[in-house]
């Protein structure tokens, strides 16, 4: 009860800090009022999944996307790496729905604790994208990227000590 406790005060602390951040990033231009866009949102193709026109932009989507504040990602660690029954092995820390990777790389740069990071998400474009970016930043040992979704991930039970999802929970079925 008290981790429990623990862990909604300090995603509380998280959501209040991300959201500050993130109004700061957006006072950016929207993508649609860079030159040469136009406004509106482009049909998705037959069959796909509804987010993934964000896969058809996904260079720009990483590129105008906000980060998300570092502490967030090293408490959700810190908080794995003390339920974990071998924390000095590392932690295997999966990003659901990565999108393009923006929380992966802030895992990945945490070698010190993050010893396995699986990044999932269902559109091949943006796992590439994800790819290209974190290999470079990369300190971790074991990087995996793989397309799957929250409701079939293709890992086995208990496979991992963290899983995060960070602003993509809303595309969950």
């Amino acid at each position: 009860l008290e981790m429990a406790k623990e862990i909604k005060l300090k995603f509380n602390i998280y959501h209040i800090m991300a959201e500050a951040e993130c109004a700061q990033q957006y006072k950016k231009p929207r993508l649609d009022e860079k030159e040469g866009l136009t406004p509106g949102t482009p049909d998705v193709p037959e069959g796909e999944h509804k987010s993934s026109i964000f896969g058809m932009y996904s260079s720009d989507y990483d590129k105008y996307r906000p980060s998300y504040p570092n502490i967030g990602i090293t408490t959700a660690i810190d908080i794995a790496t003390r339920s974990t029954i071998h924390p000095s092995a590392g932690i295997h820390v999966v990003d659901l729905a990565c999108g393009t990777g923006k929380a992966s790389v802030l895992y990945a740069r945490q070698p010190e604790v993050v010893a396995e990071l699986t990044c999932i998400d269902h559109d091949e474009r943006m796992l590439e994208e994800c790819q290209r970016i974190v290999e470079p930043s990369m300190s971790i040992s074991k990087l995996s990227v793989k397309k799957g979704s929250a409701e079939q991930t293709g890992l086995g039970d208990s496979c991992c000590d963290l899983i995060g999802v960070h602003t993509a929970f809303h595309w969950f079925n």
